[in-house]
């Protein structure tokens, strides 16, 4: 029985021995042993760390002094200075109409005492005004008949207008004299007008009419 006993006891302290031999052979023996078991923790590692976000960046914090602010609204009013100095595009001229030949503004003299002349007819009778207002260019028109050489035709009177229908011996006494009608210290001091358009013929007595509008006496 004893003998068996030691024969166990040396195999059983002979086996690890011989494993552990093995064991180091073969790490020896095998490529790239030693690396692994030096690089392998080391590699998981690394490989965390890539995986791993990197943490963000600081946010930049933006301190606005007195002086910055005083900087951007001298900025801005430049800006609005600049906008309102610029120039603005002005309208194109027009040209004026071309002025009326001597024909035209002939006729359109003609035309306007005409219409003065037919406002005068539709304008209601004023008895009492009309009656001094006639006797008034009467008298006027009297003396002064004796300095410009007419005659008197007719005065008709109505609420503010008067209309003097004179004659003279011919057109050019009357272009000669027409200008005192207009120039004379009347008693009524209104409005005076008169047209003398072309005679029919040279020889023949010449007649016009001189209108007086005294709606600002009224």
């Amino acid at each position: 029985m004893r003998p068996s006993r030691r024969r166990l006891v040396g195999l059983t302290l002979a086996l690890p021995l011989a494993f552990g031999m093995m064991g180091v052979a073969l790490s020896r023996l095998l490529p790239g042993g030693d690396v692994a078991e030096a690089t392998g923790p080391t590699s998981s590692r690394q490989g965390m760390a890539t995986a791993a976000e990197p943490p963000p960046p600081p946010r930049p914090v933006v301190v606005s002094s007195p002086q910055d602010d005083r900087i951007r609204a001298l900025e801005q009013k430049v800006a609005e200075l600049s906008a309102r100095a610029a120039p603005r595009e002005q309208p194109r001229p027009t040209r004026p109409p071309p002025p009326p030949s001597p024909e035209e503004a002939k006729q359109r003299i003609l035309q306007r005492q005409r219409a003065q002349l037919e406002a005068h007819q539709r304008e209601p009778l004023d008895f009492v005004w009309a009656k001094e207002a006639h006797s008034s260019f009467a008298a006027d028109l009297s003396s002064l008949s004796r300095e410009a050489a007419f005659r008197v035709r007719n005065i008709d009177c109505r609420t503010t207008t008067c209309v003097v229908n004179l004659e003279w011996a011919s057109y050019e006494e009357a272009s000669a004299s027409y200008p005192r009608l207009l120039q004379h210290a009347y008693g009524l001091d209104c409005t005076r007008s008169i047209v003398l358009p072309e005679p029919e013929g040279p020889n023949v007595s010449y007649q016009a009419n001189l209108l007086l509008d005294c709606e600002n006496l009224r």
